[in-house]
C-alpha cells in the first residue's frame, strides 16, 4: 500500500518515534507529554485515579483545655473519630492514655517507651478503647513531651504515638496543665 492509498482507506500512518522527536517533545511539552505521545493511555487507564490523590484521613492533634478533664486528642476535626487521647484532671499529676485503633493489643501488661525511658502499664478496655495511666512527672512522660514519640509494646506488637514537631507546643501545654 502506498502512502496515498492508506489515507484513502482510513488507515493512519504512524510516524516512527525517534530520539530527535522525543527530545523535541521534551523541550516543547515536558517529559510527561513526550511519554504520553509515545505511549498514549488506553481507554481503561483514563479512568484511573491520579497518583497525587491523598489517601487517608486528615488526622490532627487538638488540645481541649477549657474544661475538665483536659484532653489532647488525635482526631479528624468535626467528626467523632479519634485515634489517640491523652487526658488529665488539672494539676492531678496523672495522665490517662487511650488508644482507639489498638484492639489488637488487648487487655494486659504493656511497656511504654520514649527515648531511653520506659514504664510498665496495664491496658484495659474502657468503652471501645484501650487505656492506661502514668504519672505526669515520670521520666518516660517527660521524654515524650520532649520528643513527641511514644511506643506501646505488648509481646510482638508495637503501636507508636507520634505528635510531630508542629504539635509539641500543644503537648507541652497539656503536660503543664496536668503537672501536680
Amino acid at each position: 500500500m502506498t502512502h496515498d492509498r492508506r489515507r484513502q482507506t482510513g488507515h493512519r500512518q504512524r510516524k516512527p518515534v525517534t530520539v530527535l522527536n522525543m527530545m523535541a517533545g521534551l523541550l516543547i511539552l515536558g517529559p510527561a507529554s513526550a511519554a504520553h505521545a509515545q505511549n498514549p493511555p488506553s481507554p481503561a487507564r483514563q479512568d484511573a485515579r491520579p497518583a497525587t490523590v491523598t489517601v487517608g484521613a486528615p488526622w490532627v492533634w487538638t488540645l481541649y483545655a477549657d474544661g475538665e478533664p483536659i484532653v489532647l486528642a488525635q482526631e479528624i476535626p468535626d467528626t467523632p473519630q479519634l485515634k489517640t487521647t491523652l487526658e488529665c484532671e488539672p494539676r492531678s499529676g496523672r495522665v490517662r492514655l487511650s488508644l482507639y485503633d489498638a484492639a489488637d493489643l488487648g487487655n494486659g501488661p504493656v511497656v511504654l517507651r520514649s527515648g531511653p525511658h520506659s514504664i510498665t502499664g496495664e491496658m484495659q478496655t474502657v468503652r471501645r478503647r484501650l487505656s492506661t495511666s502514668l504519672p505526669a512527672d515520670h521520666p518516660l512522660f517527660m521524654a515524650f513531651v520532649g520528643n513527641g514519640e511514644m511506643k506501646i509494646a505488648r509481646e510482638e506488637m508495637v503501636k507508636t504515638i507520634s505528635v510531630g514537631p508542629q504539635n509539641l507546643p500543644l503537648l507541652r501545654r497539656f503536660a503543664q496543665a496536668c503537672a501536680g
